[in-house]
C-alpha cells in the first residue's frame, strides 16, 4: 500500500479580536495545524505590572489546511473569514511563516510594526535569526530588521546589530 503526502499551504485567519487564542484552541482541537505568534507585553494596572502574551497581529492567525475543505474552520466561533482575494483563500508563503516563527522564538524585544512596502531587503548571515529575510530600517540610534506578511499588510520588527545583516539580492527565494 502506497501512501501520499500532501503539503498543505498555510492561511490567514480573520478572527474577532481578543478571541484569537480561544480559535487557535477550537482549531487544535479540530486536528488543524494552528499558529498564533505571540509576543510579550507589560500589562499596566493601577496596584501592579504584568507580563502577558499578546498576538503579535491582534485579529488573525494561521492554519494550514486544505482549501477544499473550508467549511469546519469558517464555521468556527469568533472565525470572520480566511484571508484572500475576490472571496477566495489566498496561501501565505511559507517562508513568511517561518520567518515569524524564528523572530517570536528568539529571545529578541519583537513589537508591531507598519506594514513597509519598499525599502532594502536584506538577510540576516549570522546571530540568532540567520537567514531571515526582511527590510532593514534605521531608527534612531538602534537598527531594525522588518518581516512583513504581504497578504495580511502586516509587520512586526525586531532590533538587531548591524554586523548580522547583509544586503539580499534574490529576496523571492
Amino acid at each position: 500500500m502506497r501512501t501520499t503526502w500532501i503539503s498543505y499551504a498555510w492561511y490567514a485567519l480573520q478572527v474577532r479580536t481578543r478571541c484569537e487564542q480561544f480559535v487557535a484552541g477550537l482549531l487544535q482541537a479540530k486536528g488543524y495545524e494552528q499558529f498564533l505568534p505571540t509576543i510579550r507585553s507589560i500589562e499596566q494596572r493601577a496596584t501592579s505590572n504584568r507580563a502577558v502574551q499578546q498576538p503579535l497581529y491582534p485579529g488573525y492567525l494561521f492554519y494550514k489546511h486544505d482549501p477544499r475543505i473550508e467549511g469546519p474552520v469558517v464555521t468556527t466561533p469568533f472565525v470572520i473569514r480566511v484571508v484572500g482575494f475576490c472571496d477566495r483563500p489566498v496561501p501565505i508563503c511559507d517562508s513568511e511563516i517561518e520567518n515569524i516563527r524564528s523572530l517570536v522564538s528568539c529571545d529578541l524585544n519583537i513589537h508591531p510594526w507598519p506594514f513597509l512596502s519598499c525599502g532594502q531587503r536584506v538577510q540576516m548571515v549570522s546571530g540568532p535569526l540567520r537567514g531571515v529575510k526582511g527590510t532593514l530600517l534605521f531608527s534612531k540610534s538602534c537598527t531594525r530588521l522588518v518581516v512583513s506578511v504581504d497578504l495580511l499588510q502586516r509587520a512586526c520588527a525586531v532590533e538587531v546589530k548591524r554586523e548580522w545583516v547583509n544586503a539580499c539580492l534574490d529576496f523571492a527565494a
